[in-house]
């Protein structure tokens, strides 16, 4: 009895059999349940593998909302936390608040990490999340890291004639300290400054 009532928790723990019990945790209380189970797991993997698998089945907005936030709060490791919230940001075209994207952002250490997860929600068309992931972007530590993602983000502020899409793009690039960095994502905005 002792045995049995110790190896669920140590087979979570373990990551092994995520899928079923996800769907055994949903079957006793939805969402709220799987959530409170993940929330005491201790380790920053086995959280990270069974975050993955509730995202891995598409979740309403203010679930996937729910999610993103608990993770931020919850996965201790920046590698894991990256992990977990770049695959929610694929089900996020719209849905995740701006605030919580910023918050999140803050949370993973790692500017390796913090520039995957923002380049990840970036993939999307809805202007609210763009601004906030361009806000969130001037928190990136590495000036090389920032400047490649405000390049390869480029398109998404320049290429609509959208004022405050293009004036967030410029007020995080003025925060980029390498002059080199800064320059070459200039070089990569010219062709934009025809249209402007």
């Amino acid at each position: 009895r002792w045995v049995a009532g110790l190896l669920p928790g140590i087979l979570a723990e373990a990551s092994i059999n995520v899928e079923p019990r996800i769907a055994r945790w949903r079957a006793e209380g939805g969402n709220d349940a799987v959530l409170r189970h993940i929330e005491e797991l201790r380790s920053s993997s086995a959280k990270r593998s069974h975050y993955e698998a509730l995202l891995s089945q598409s979740l309403p907005a203010a679930e996937l909302q729910r999610v993103v936030v608990q993770a931020g709060s919850d996965v201790a490791s920046s590698s894991d936390l990256r992990a977990v919230l770049s695959k929610a940001a694929a089900q996020s075209r719209t849905g995740v608040a701006a605030s919580s994207i910023e918050k999140v952002a803050g949370a993973v250490a790692s500017s390796t990490d913090r520039t995957a997860v923002l380049q990840a929600f970036g993939q999307t068309d809805d202007r609210d999340q763009l601004l906030a992931v361009m806000r969130a972007a001037a928190t990136i530590p590495s000036s090389t890291d920032k400047a490649n993602l405000v390049s390869a983000l480029l398109q998404r502020y320049l290429g609509r004639n959208d004022a405050a899409l293009r004036d967030v793009f410029f007020r995080t690039l003025l925060t980029i300290p390498s002059s080199t960095d800064k320059a070459n994502v200039l070089d990569d905005a010219i062709p934009f400054a025809v249209k402007s």
